[in-house]
């Protein structure tokens, strides 16, 4: 019941350096040719508006969040003497930034009378304060602990109470880079020739604060 609309509608056609004067526009912030006048979307400033306002721009400014990440394979080492790295938990860094950590460790031996061996080593250069600790006896004294002040320190607990069995091992620390690159969490065995694991589902979670 609705009439033909008398409309009939026309196309043309754009040349290749058009589209592409076009597309480079679009994909350029700040970029003015395209947009209605007034209508320009710079970075956003303290006191210049852009994709957000001045007032929002202040608040998101600082704000940081955390990064986790898994273990998906399980590590093996019997050397008391070469680490082995945990590559699935690098943490990439970035010169003259600084970051914290935290790195949660499921490992077990394959003897009673052996421990873990714990480091953070990396391709990256700079200042690290951290600490290592780890369950390795029942009872009152059960925790091993003792500092990391530089990469590829290590901290070497005694045995564990019980073989084949999850304990829990803990890295904590800030790192100030001075070069980019990555740095993480490495392992070896108190006891050469004994075999120590890190199992699946060990986790990192480090924040980067500008």
């Amino acid at each position: 019941q609705i009439p033909a609309l008398a409309y009939a509608p026309t196309s043309h056609t754009h040349t290749a350096s058009q589209i592409t004067d076009f597309t480079t526009a679009v994909q350029t912030v700040g970029d003015v040719r395209y947009a209605e006048a007034g209508h320009s979307h710079n970075n956003a400033t303290t006191s210049t508006e852009g994709f957000m306002s001045p007032t929002d721009k202040i608040k998101l400014d600082g704000l940081t969040s955390d990064v986790v990440l898994r273990t998906t394979t399980q590590l093996n080492n019997t050397s008391n003497s070469t680490f082995a790295t945990i590559n699935q938990l690098s943490i990439p860094v970035v010169s003259g930034r600084l970051y914290s950590f935290e790195i949660l460790l499921r490992f077990q031996t394959a003897a009673n009378a052996t421990g873990i061996g714990l480091s953070v080593g990396g391709t990256a250069t700079g200042s690290l304060t951290a600490n290592a600790n780890a369950i390795v006896s029942t009872g009152t004294i059960g925790l091993y602990s003792g500092p990391l002040t530089a990469l590829n320190g290590v901290i070497t607990t005694t045995g564990v109470p019980a073989a084949n069995t999850p304990y829990l091992a803990r890295i904590t620390g800030i790192f100030i880079a001075t070069a980019s690159g990555l740095i993480y969490p490495q392992f070896r065995s108190e006891t050469n020739g004994s075999n120590v694991s890190v199992l699946t589902s060990s986790v990192t979670t480090y924040k980067e604060i500008i």
